[in-house]
């Protein structure tokens, strides 16, 4: 899968913040298969200064989040919950592709569970007002859900709300993507690994974001 670099028209978009620090996770992942290992990103090493850069994304848009004139509180408050989303799934991103910690996993589980308790409570209040914004936190949480047949079904569930609202586009082979790493005998170490490998046959470049 190529994960394709943010467009140069992305400066205007919503959660740039947030596309930059997808971006840096996807060259540093790249540098380190390519490579065997990580140049230091900051005096504290990758992984702290991508924490703190997603930290920092997160602040910025709550921070525009007030300065946003909503037509209710609860829509201000539908779009803090997308913030804290893509919170979580850049974090979840940055665990799967740069973090050796083998005790990450359950703050990646605790992530996705907010990303599937956030999305449902977007489907209840607000079907639709942000489903364009979606697929990015859903990708993430299903790549988390393997063996886990009831977030299958929010997770298919949700793309199909997603692709009714807002068009198809490639959010049909996105989840098309997810669900044969579902069901992966085990072929491939990561989800990262399996887009690298189809990527090599051209059966799979997406855009995610």
């Amino acid at each position: 899968m190529a994960i394709k670099a943010p467009p140069a028209s992305a400066e205007n978009a919503v959660f740039t913040d947030f596309i930059r620090v997808i971006d840096q996770i996807t060259r540093l992942e790249r540098l380190r298969f390519c490579s065997g290992t990580i140049e230091q990103a900051s005096s504290y090493g990758p992984m702290q200064d991508i924490q703190s850069q997603t930290e920092s994304a997160r602040n910025s848009m709550m921070r525009l989040s007030k300065s946003i004139h909503f037509s209710s509180e609860e829509d201000q408050h539908g779009f803090e919950l997308v913030v804290w989303m893509y919170y979580h799934a850049t974090l979840i991103y940055s665990h799967q592709a740069l973090s050796d910690d083998a005790t990450a996993g359950d703050d990646v589980h605790k992530s996705r569970d907010e990303i599937l308790r956030y999305v449902q409570f977007l489907s209840e209040t607000r079907d639709g007002m942000f489903a364009q914004d979606l697929v990015w936190p859903l990708f993430m949480a299903g790549t988390e859900l393997r063996g886990h047949p009831t977030g299958h079904g929010v997770i298919r569930e949700c793309f199909g709300n997603v692709m009714r609202i807002s068009r198809t586009l490639d959010r049909a082979r996105v989840l098309s993507f997810v669900e044969t790493w579902w069901n992966d005998p085990g072929t491939h170490t990561s989800w990262i690994d399996m887009a690298r490998k189809q990527s090599q046959s051209s059966q799979c470049d997406i855009l995610i974001v």
